[in-house]
This record gives structure tokens, sequence and C-alpha cells, in this order.
């Protein structure tokens, strides 16, 4: 399954009628692959995914709105990973039809194959709008050389963060970072400071761009980001 940075304009107009916004973070992608309903088994081009729903585009009709969909996903190692879903929306777009699918997912391990693809798929070679696209996460995290300086974390992606501390930081500063993930260790960050501004709650939001992470911090990091999207 190839990545990219943004679903196509039109494919999510088509999908969210007049509100172009979506309501959950897909990542773009592109991979054909097949969709079951109960008229037959269709050839599907997968252009969004997050953990909640898929955006699909389909040269024709899959069904109704409410109706069920079985959707091969494809995930590592060239398997195909079957999630049950609903049609949430089907409007007509200039390739054919833009579906989305709500996916019903009971099963704990299907829940955490595709939360592995999301996270491999944001920690792959995205270019710098994908690798910028920032998520809320309010925690507090430790700074400096032993992580015992307290700083509240505001928002993070695959290249940098924000957040809120009481001190005033040089631009260009090296500063470290202990996040906490959601399903492991502390993830350990190293970046340059970019810029900080006065905080309505005191102290001062400080942006930080991260050095060239190893594989394993940033797939760690690629995960948090994932999980995150999915909340």
């Amino acid at each position: 399954m190839r990545a990219k940075a943004h679903t196509p304009i039109e494919l999510d107009e088509a999908a969210s009628g007049r509100n172009t916004k979506l309501r959950d973070r897909r990542i773009g992608v592109s991979a054909i692959t097949r969709a079951r309903t109960a008229d037959g088994e269709r050839t599907v081009r997968i252009v969004g995914l997050s953990a909640r729903t898929a955006l699909l585009v389909a040269t024709e009709s899959l069904g109704f709105t409410g109706q069920c969909v079985d959707l091969d996903v494809p995930v590592v190692g060239g398997r195909d990973l079957s999630v049950m879903g609903g049609i949430a929306r089907s409007e007509r777009c200039k390739d054919g039809w833009a579906v989305t699918v709500e996916f019903v997912v009971v099963e704990g391990d299907v829940r955490r194959q595709l939360n592995e693809l999301l996270a491999l798929l944001l920690a792959g070679d995205l270019d710098d709008a994908a690798q910028k696209e920032r998520v809320v996460y309010d925690v507090v995290v430790g700074y400096g050389p032993t992580s015992s300086q307290r700083g509240h974390l505001q928002e993070i992606s695959l290249s940098g963060l924000s957040m809120r501390v009481h001190e005033r930081m040089a631009h260009d500063f090296v500063v470290a970072v202990a996040v906490p993930s959601l399903r492991g260790p502390m993830i350990g960050l190293r970046g340059r400071v970019t810029g900080q501004r006065l905080s309505a709650e005191d102290g001062y939001i400080t942006a930080v761009d991260f050095e060239p992470l190893d594989g394993t911090r940033r797939h760690a990091l690629g995960a948090l980001v994932a999980d995150l999207m999915c909340r």
C-alpha cells in the first residue's frame, strides 16, 4: 500500500457533501483491493484510511447507506485484512463513486493489525505535509538532560511538537523530550527550538523540530500518532 500526504479534495468533497472537514483524520493512501456486499464483489481503490473509516473510489455504486461491506485492507507481508463495515456515505465523483465505509471492528487482533498498518504508513516515506500534520496530545512530558523538568505537551507530529514550559529557550537550543506513549515505554526525542510565544496559561508555548529519528523511535512515534488519530 502506497501512502501519500492528502486524499484528493474532490473525493473528500464528494464523500462529505458541502462540509469538506473530515470527521476523522484519514491517511491518504492508494491501494487497489476488493469490497464485498450482498450484491457481489467489486474492485475498489482505497484512497483514505483511518482506524474508523476508509474512503473508497469505485467505478459503480457499492450500495445504499447502511449496507454491510467486507473490505480487504492490504497489510504487511502481502496479506489482506478483512474488515467489516457499513456504507456511511456514497456520492458520485469524477472517477465514479466516492464511498465512505465506517468500520465495525470487534476482534482485538483485527484492531491491532489495523493500527499497526496505520503506524507503518505514518512512519513511512511521507512528504513534508504529512510529516508536519499535528495531533493534540495533552500530557505532562519530561525534558532536559535527565528529563527532570516538566512541561505540558500540546501537539505532536512525526516532525515536531509544541509544549508549554516555564522558561525561555533560545532559538536553535537543543532539547531532549521524553513523551509518554499509549502502549509502551516513554519515547525519547531530541530536537531544536524553533520558536516561543507567551501562553495564556502562564509560561511559553515552545515549538520543537525533531532531529532525524532512528528506525525504532520513528516507528514508536508513528504508532503514537496513529493511536492519537484513531481516538
